[in-house]
């Protein structure tokens, strides 16, 4: 694996050869009375052939409209990554934020893939927290789809790893507090690395702080629903729950989690419908 290069690590803005790429082709006119919403941390997956796998499968439990994409790595800057490319496949709107470099010159980034347009997008730097080895800068990316359900602002996020349970909440604090503005449907989604742990000096695993449950009751509070409460495991390793999606504004008639060849992640559906509460 490459190793980050720490260059882009400091607090501040992004470095002027980050650029927000931002593709806008599509403009879906359909009068569907639901919107699939998908999650997936893609583990830095560059082949589009087995990108394309997985998805058929996510296809048959229902047509994916936007996809929240987590650790999209561009291999060289200037070309394009998997998620582009799936975004081209598909003829969707696509926004891809770098936020890390790589010693051999890639990037890895956050990415929204839809069939909706994408409007006011925007970028949101995540508190930096020192984690003795391994930084990455953290960011979220936001984005207006403009839907057969209205316009939704989406939120897709991607928090530390290796932080106990008030870190993490100041990390998503930023995040929430533009969250809570929206004042129309609202999504906040994508790897919050919500660890059965305690990290001691952040670096030691100690068991047992169930972080998931935290930041679930964090959002209900705020006024998030979600329809992954007691579901099975988000990660390959330890049964671990480290992946969800928040709803404002919105309901469900349906939701699921798949397993992910290609990633260690599993990717979280929701289809979403108007609320009538």
């Amino acid at each position: 694996m490459a190793l980050l290069d720490r260059r882009p690590l400091a607090d501040g803005p992004l470095p002027v050869d980050f650029p927000l790429v931002w593709r806008d082709v599509a403009s879906d006119t359909s009068l569907s009375s639901s919107v699939t919403i998908v999650t997936l941390n893609t583990a830095r997956e560059t082949s589009l052939t087995r990108i394309l796998k997985d998805f058929s499968r996510l296809e048959r439990s229902g047509r994916p409209d936007i996809l929240l994409l987590q650790e999209v790595k561009a291999p060289l800057a200037g070309n394009a990554n998997a998620a582009e490319q799936l975004a081209t496949r598909l003829g969707f709107n696509y926004l891809f934020q770098p936020a890390n470099l790589w010693k051999d010159g890639s990037r890895e980034g956050l990415a929204i893939v839809s069939r909706y347009p994408l409007v006011d997008p925007a970028v949101i730097r995540l508190p930096v927290l020192d984690l003795v080895y391994n930084n990455r800068r953290r960011i979220a990316l936001s984005a207006t789809a403009v839907t057969p359900l209205g316009r939704v602002r989406l939120f897709n996020v991607h928090l530390d790893t290796r932080v106990g349970i008030r870190d993490r909440l100041a990390q998503l604090a930023p995040v929430l507090a533009q969250a809570r503005a929206v004042s129309g449907p609202c999504i906040v989604a994508g790897d919050f690395n919500t660890s059965n742990f305690y990290w001691f000096g952040r670096v030691l695993p100690i068991p047992y702080q169930d972080q998931e449950i935290r930041v679930r009751r964090h959002f209900q509070a705020t006024g998030f629903r979600t329809p992954f409460v007691n579901q099975k495991a988000t990660f390959d390793l330890l049964g671990l729950r480290l992946d969800s999606i928040y709803v404002k504004g919105l309901g469900w008639t349906a939701s699921g989690i798949e397993e992910i060849d290609f990633s260690d992640h599993h990717a979280l559906w929701v289809s979403l419908r108007a609320d009538e509460s």
